[in-house]
C-alpha cells in the first residue's frame, strides 16, 4: 500500500486499512489489505456481514473466503 488514498474514491481523509479476507474468518495480512475511507469501509462491512459465516458449513468456508477476495478485488480494482 504505497498510496494513502481510498481505493474506491481516492479520498485522503478518515482512511481505514481493510483486510480483504477478514481476520475474524481466518484472513491474515498476507492475504492482502487495501485502504478505504470510512464511508467505503463501512459500506463494505455492511454489504458482506461477518455473521454469514455462522450459516456456511465449515467445509465451504474456504470457498467463501476465495469468493470474498475475488469480489473485493473486482469492486475495488486492486
Amino acid at each position: 500500500m504505497s498510496e494513502r488514498v481510498c481505493a474506491k474514491c481516492g479520498s485522503t481523509e478518515n482512511l481505514h486499512e481493510h483486510h480483504i479476507i477478514p481476520r475474524s474468518i481466518g484472513g491474515t495480512d498476507a492475504d492482502g489489505r487495501i485502504l478505504l475511507c470510512e464511508k467505503h469501509h463501512n459500506i463494505l462491512h455492511f454489504a458482506l456481514p461477518k455473521f454469514i459465516f455462522k450459516f456456511v458449513p465449515k467445509e465451504d468456508q474456504e470457498a467463501c473466503k476465495k469468493y470474498l477476495y475475488k469480489i473485493t478485488k473486482e469492486v475495488f480494482g486492486k
